[in-house]
């Protein structure tokens, strides 16, 4: 029987949250993020079928900066290297065509040579290598939330920046050391000005002079807070976001930074950060249609 895909049904999702569940057990996230997946003007959902039976999933987001983001890929493991996979990709780029997006992103682990593989195939490359850091709540340290009575902003003077064209001046000096991208979620979007623009509009940037810290996130806000990007006085800034964090009552603080950028990473670990040692690759195919 042929594999097809095509695009998913509102009443499928519960099946697609069952090919996840299947592939990874305790690690799917379907069920999170559900009201943004079903909502087409943030992507469209993807299923391949064999013989009417849903053999693999997929979500092509649509992210601030006009780009594509290929997520959830997902293929029953009896199903797998009988063209689901294949099925699905060519799908993707339909998709990116039907919507004029400005390219195609994914991420995958720097050792996942069969997903990397995939996505070349394709014709995505690597554009950059990152490194993930996760602090949890319970292993935030007194010392620093701001002090008693004081906000996070009155105790280091950081100031909310909601204007586009003031976030981008800000952001931009950062964008060499950030390799060109901020990260939310595993997600991917370039250091332009759309981008400084949408973080601005969210209230995700924070300023002290030449500093900026930018913290959010692209989904599963109850979550995690997320670093997106730290510029200028480095210990200021991770001052300020640990307060914001403390103040959040959030479970997990994340930051993703390019793999390169050691100053982070021990900026980080100084303050409680774990670090596993593998690394995550985002590959990209840009489009001109």
């Amino acid at each position: 029987m042929a594999v097809i895909c095509r695009v998913a049904k509102p009443e499928e999702y519960q099946a697609m949250i069952e090919v996840e569940k299947t592939v990874f057990p305790g690690h799917y996230y379907l069920p999170d993020v559900e009201e943004n997946f079903k909502d087409p003007a943030r992507g469209v959902l993807l299923v391949s079928e064999e013989d009417g039976k849903i053999t693999g999933v997929d979500h092509v987001g649509f992210l601030c900066d006009g780009s594509g983001w290929m997520e959830t890929l997902r293929v029953l493991p009896e199903y797998q290297g009988r063209g689901a996979g294949n099925a699905i990709w060519n799908k993707a780029i339909e998709i990116c065509e039907e919507n004029k997006l400005n390219a195609l992103r994914m991420y995958t682990g720097l050792t996942n040579v069969r997903s990397k593989h995939l996505g070349e195939k394709f014709g995505l490359s690597v554009a950059v290598q990152t490194q993930e850091a996760n602090l949890l709540k319970e292993e935030l340290k007194a010392e620093f939330a701001a002090p008693a009575g004081k906000t996070p902003e009155e105790a280091f003077g950081f100031e909310l920046v909601a204007d586009g064209a003031k976030a981008y001046e800000l952001i931009k000096p950062c964008a060499e050391g950030y390799q060109g991208y901020i990260c939310f979620n595993r997600t991917y979007v370039p250091l332009n000005e759309r981008v400084c623009a949408w973080l601005a509009a969210q209230g995700f940037v924070y300023a002290k002079d030449e500093n900026v810290c930018v913290l959010g996130g692209r989904y599963m806000r109850k979550h995690a807070l997320h670093i997106g990007v730290i510029g200028g006085d480095l210990e200021a800034c991770l001052n300020f976001a640990m307060a914001k964090f403390a103040e959040s009552g959030l479970p997990k603080f994340t930051c993703m930074y390019p793999s390169v950028r050691e100053d982070i990473r021990e900026a980080l670990r100084a303050r409680g950060f774990a670090i596993p040692e593998n690394h995550i690759i985002m590959l990209e195919r840009k489009f001109n249609w």
